[in-house]
């Protein structure tokens, strides 16, 4: 559980398979586990696209969502005046903050909010993407664990299969449905 904790995964998906290897995609680290030592280690098998967010705590905040937003909107900035971007969230405290819906009005960014209590329903990431991604996050583990002489699995290595994964996941699947 140890390697496994601490982080928090922004995932942004779309129905549009042409667009989804250009979203971006975040982790959030803290810095006792995003230590200056593994990122630089990782610093070459990070894909495109993807963010390792080294901060205080692992845990997302109405700053890091601002960021976040406006990486997307750098990402699609080709798309903006083509396509309507709407960010469907739940109704967690770091979602919803005046800077965050000021910010998503100034990107052209359409904020959808979640009803508490019912992303299990109706939240596309909770429904369709990460059960699919705790299923095979499990497997992935016990697979490296196996493959490791010592039965370990180090951060580094960790992370990098989980990167591989997650752009397998995100853009090998089509999310229409």
């Amino acid at each position: 559980s140890d390697a496994k904790t601490h982080i928090s995964f922004l995932a942004f998906i779309t129905h549009d398979s042409m667009i989804q290897p250009k979203l971006p995609q975040i982790f959030i680290g803290n810095q006792h586990k995003f230590t200056l030592k593994l990122l630089h280690a990782l610093s070459s098998q990070v894909p495109e696209g993807y963010y390792l967010w080294r901060e205080e705590s692992s845990w997302n905040n109405n700053r890091l969502m601002c960021k976040a937003m406006r990486l997307l909107a750098k990402h699609l900035k080709d798309y903006l005046t083509t396509h309507k971007l709407i960010l469907v969230l739940d109704v967690a405290r770091c979602h919803r903050h005046s800077k965050i819906y000021s910010l998503a009005q100034s990107l052209g960014i359409v904020l959808m909010y979640v009803p508490a209590k019912l992303t299990w329903l109706l939240q596309p990431a909770d429904t369709h993407v990460f059960g699919r991604l705790k299923t095979r996050l499990r497997q992935l583990w016990l697979d490296l664990r196996v493959e490791s002489a010592a039965g370990e699995v180090s951060h580094r290595d960790w992370l990098a299969a989980v990167f591989a994964l997650v752009r397998k996941l995100l853009c090998g699947f089509q999310w229409h449905s």
